[in-house]
């Protein structure tokens, strides 16, 4: 049999409960002490305060709009509250304060440790985050305490005064610095964009003037294309030429002359000339004559004339091809001197415009430049930022006590305290005072479990017999709980030994077995109390020392049962003292079939065994046993006893393991405290007869 076991659970409010008394009385005395200690010792204070209201400019030249007078400024103040605290402020604050007749430092203090007092005196508090800064000053003497807190506060203001001059300083001389480095750069960069200037008149004062350039490149440029054309128009003409002069040399006029075909091509050829020539001029009229002299068949004198003027054509063609020429050249010279000025001319534009942007941005920087030094001289009249809102004023009544105040906070404290020490108890009471918390550890759940009869002001010597002398008590209700689920056992697994063993002595394992016997519906011939406890006290006043002896020789084979058992109303009760005679040791193997001759005469059977971690001969008992039940005493057994039991069980290799929790703490206002109540309102409505009550203590 194996179960998964878990760490011991703890909960805060059970704990609380469990220990309410100790809760309570150490609340209670806790109050009582501080509330004597306060009354006795407490005095009449006064206290003073001044304020001062904080109005930090962060340089607009070092932030933007989004990061002015922002994240920072709690972080800002909080650093005013450490330099009011700071040596140098103190330590001043004290010289003033002596000057002024008073005396910090007290008689052979080092400055260092009056400095250390005087800052746990003062408390600087900021005013629910806002610009106001609060100095105050507690004591029991009223005189002084305004000078004290006034002298912090001058001091502080003379170190900030100082601080900001320094500061200043150091801007001014590093502004300073920028304005004659900004200064000199404006000086280079206007002799810069003078030169430009100088160099290209007012093409670098109007851009405009660029387009004037360009257009006048584009006009020579189209002069050019013209020229250009007119050439190649010249060299195609005196190329026809050419070719009509070396034509004219090479014809035969005779053949011509004979051939009609070739006098038509000629006359074809002269009216071709005359296409576009106007009637009446000269040039059309010759070639109208030479027209009819061909047709007159004057051939000859028609080609001389042609040559004559043919002639004449080319060289005026040739005179004009010159000329083109050479214009073309010059037109490309000034076209090339035209581009390299335009060149120039963007160029020294382009560096004019950047200068002149540069010194834009140079005059910006050096007027921001200006601005902030204007702005660090204004300051210097403002000392530190910080001004007094109010100063400190000598107390005339003592502020109001404190007593009540004190007592609230001392009475929560003792609470407090109270329940820690009861949480505490609960952590480290290693006690098995809950069944429930069995299952949760062992995963075995018990089978039940017996409140502590205190709680029923049973008496312990009554516990023995209580299904007789208190029949209507809840203990005895549990105990018939118990018996039932036993009984169930018995029926459905066919048990019928049950050995009884517990962890340590005192458990109640005696009460427990007499009890169950008493309850089990069984006749009383048909039930045997084996007790085997050597500690046990059931009939422990009526043992006969022969019997005892002759229980050892029954075990032992060398008596019979009958000769020593005692017959009593519920059951039959046999007494052994020890399973040893003679110094012979029982065997597993005789129990064994000792207990089989009991199970073919009785139909249950209860051995009392000794204690499980005290004695060896318990180990046998529960191996023998069809069931061995464990009773764990909850006001002693702890949670190590238990598992160091269950192990034991575990490694006999028992058949079923039954545990049963006995004397249970029934706690004051607790669930099992109101189900006995209920329990017993129950008896009372049923008109059952009730010598029991609650004990509520």
């Amino acid at each position: 049999m194996s179960a998964t076991r878990t760490k011991r659970p703890f909960d805060v409010i059970t704990s609380i409960i469990d220990n309410l008394k100790w809760v309570v009385s150490t609340s209670l005395a806790g109050i009582i002490l501080f509330s004597i200690f306060t009354f006795f010792s407490n005095k009449n204070y006064y206290s003073t305060t001044a304020s001062l209201i904080f109005e930090p400019n962060l340089p607009e030249i070092l932030y933007t709009d989004n990061e002015r007078y922002l994240h920072s400024f709690e972080d800002w103040m909080r650093t005013q509250v450490h330099e009011i605290e700071s040596n140098q402020v103190l330590q001043n604050a004290i010289i003033s304060y002596k000057n002024e007749g008073f005396n910090w430092q007290l008689a052979d203090e080092s400055m260092k440790t009056a400095i250390d007092r005087l800052r746990g005196k003062v408390n600087v508090t900021q005013i629910n985050n806002t610009q106001i800064m609060e100095i105050s000053l507690i004591g029991p003497n009223p005189d002084g305490l305004a000078e004290t807190v006034n002298a912090v506060v001058q001091s502080y203001i003379n170190f900030k005064h100082n601080q900001r001059i320094e500061q200043d300083k150091k801007k001014l001389g590093y502004l300073a610095k920028e304005k004659t480095l900004y200064e000199k750069k404006l000086d280079k960069s206007y002799s810069e964009l003078l030169k430009v200037s100088a160099k290209y008149a007012t093409a670098v004062a109007d851009e405009k003037n660029l387009y004037i350039y360009l257009n006048m490149f584009m006009d020579l440029k189209s002069r050019y294309n013209k020229v250009l054309l007119d050439r190649i128009e010249q060299e195609s003409k005196l190329t026809a030429f050419l070719d009509e002069q070396v034509r004219l040399e090479n014809l035969k006029i005779a053949s011509i002359g004979k051939n009609p075909k070739a006098l038509g091509n000629f006359e074809t050829e002269l009216k071709e000339r005359m296409v576009g020539l106007r009637e009446g001029t000269t040039e059309y009229e010759k070639l109208n004559q030479m027209t009819d002299q061909i047709r007159k068949a004057n051939i000859s004198a028609t080609t001389v004339f042609l040559k004559d003027e043919l002639a004449a054509d080319i060289f005026k063609t040739k005179t004009e091809f010159m000329s083109l020429r050479e214009s073309e050249k010059s037109i490309r010279r000034e076209l090339g001197k035209a581009q390299t000025e335009i060149m120039q001319l963007n160029t020294a534009i382009l560096r004019a415009s950047t200068k002149r942007q540069e010194i834009e941005r140079f005059i910006t920087i050096w007027n921001r430049i200006n601005e902030r030094i204007e702005q660090i001289r204004i300051e210097l009249f403002n000392p530190g930022r910080v001004r007094i809102l109010n100063i400190a004023q000598t107390p005339e009544f003592p502020d109001p006590s404190q007593l009540f105040k004190k007592f609230g906070l001392g009475i929560l404290g003792m609470i407090v305290l109270g329940l820690g020490i009861g949480m505490a108890r609960g952590y480290l009471d290693n006690k098995i005072t809950r069944p429930a918390d069995i299952k949760t550890v062992l995963g075995i759940a018990p089978t039940g479990f017996l409140p502590d009869s205190a709680a029923e002001k049973i008496e312990a010597y009554d516990v023995l017999n209580a299904s007789k002398q208190h029949p209507h008590s809840f203990l005895v209700e549990s105990i018939k709980r118990i018996a039932f689920k036993i009984e169930q056992d018995a029926f459905h697994q066919k048990s019928k030994v049950f050995a009884i063993t517990s962890i340590k002595e005192g458990a109640g394992v005696t009460s427990i077995a007499n009890n169950l016997l008493q309850q089990i519906d069984m006749p009383a011939n048909k039930k045997i109390y084996l007790d085997l406890n050597p500690n046990g006290f059931s009939g422990r006043e009526n043992i006969d020392p022969q019997t005892q002896f002759k229980t050892a020789s029954w075990l032992n084979n060398e008596a019979s049962l009958k000769d020593i058992y005692e017959q009593r109303e519920d059951y039959i009760y046999v007494k052994e003292r020890l399973l040893t005679h003679n110094n012979t040791t029982i065997s597993i193997s005789r129990l064994a079939l000792k207990m089989e001759e009991l199970k073919s005469e009785y139909d249950f059977i209860v051995i009392d065994a000794p204690p499980l971690l005290l004695s060896s001969d318990s180990h046998k008992l529960v191996q023998a046993a069809d069931v061995s039940v464990l009773v764990v005493d909850a006001q002693k057994n702890i949670w190590p006893e238990l598992e160091c039991a269950i192990d034991q069980l575990q490694r006999l290799s028992v058949n079923a393991i039954s545990i049963i929790v006995n004397k249970v703490p029934v706690l004051l206002k607790g669930y099992l405290a109101n189900t006995i109540k209920e329990y017993k309102t129950l008896r009372v409505a049923e008109g059952t007869p009730q010598k029991t009550e609650l004990n509520n203590g």
